[in-house]
């Protein structure tokens, strides 16, 4: 449809991310979990390689294919950069602390990061 021409337009032409880096501040859609991190394992950047990836497979496929993919940039995982909800388990008492660790977890794996700014996380 005409949402997903305008996203991938975006993306083709460097406007749409799913994850940016300014200062010490990473912005992101729905927050970054370790498990997501440890698939760009080896990047000197991992949020470049995270935005190039998901950008190529935006790219690269129909809907119907990026509905069937398993891909953990485009699926319905609780550990994808679109649908996790480590910003609302951060708030939740039952699971504060675990979610806290994997928040400081994910900022320690990227160079120079000390927040991470959610878009949503309910």
């Amino acid at each position: 449809g005409s949402m997903g021409s305008e996203v991938r337009t975006r993306l083709l032409r460097g406007r749409m991310k799913l994850a940016v880096q300014v200062g010490e501040s990473i912005f992101v859609h729905a927050g970054l979990v370790p498990k997501l991190l440890e698939t760009l394992r080896g990047a000197t950047s991992p949020l470049q390689q995270l935005n190039a990836r998901f950008a190529g497979l935006v790219n690269r496929s129909t809907s119907a294919q990026l509905n069937a993919s398993s891909d953990i940039t485009v699926t319905e995982s609780e550990d994808g950069p679109a649908w996790t909800r480590i910003g609302w388990a951060a708030t939740a008492p039952a699971t504060q602390g675990g979610a806290c660790s994997r928040v400081q977890q994910v900022l320690g794996s990227i160079p120079a990061s000390r927040r991470m700014v959610i878009g949503h996380n309910a």
